[in-house]
């Protein structure tokens, strides 16, 4: 993904957050995430988003590769005939 950071440092353990009730029906939680900030990492806190039909949330992880780490995903991506959203991820 052109422009995601690439890191030599592995993120901290992802916190763990109580989102509480949706403010509408509907609504999809999208967690929190570790984000670079050149220098170090900064905690995204999560949030409630409206859906958006036809879309399945992809959410923000880091991987390892070698020894650096990427950051991927946080995007919506066109659902795909077949896929239901599961928890913000799509079923594959």
């Amino acid at each position: 993904m052109a422009g995601a950071p690439v890191v030599q440092l592995a993120p901290p353990v992802v916190l763990l957050e109580h989102p509480g009730r949706p403010p509408a029906t509907g609504y999809l939680w999208v967690a929190g995430y570790w984000s670079w900030s050149g220098a170090r990492y900064d905690w995204v806190p999560g949030r409630w988003v409206a859906p958006r039909p036809g879309q399945v949330w992809v959410p923000h992880v880091w991987r390892q590769d070698g020894e650096v780490w990427h950051q991927e995903g946080g995007r919506w991506e066109e659902q795909r005939r077949g896929e239901e959203r599961r928890e913000g991820r799509p079923r594959r």
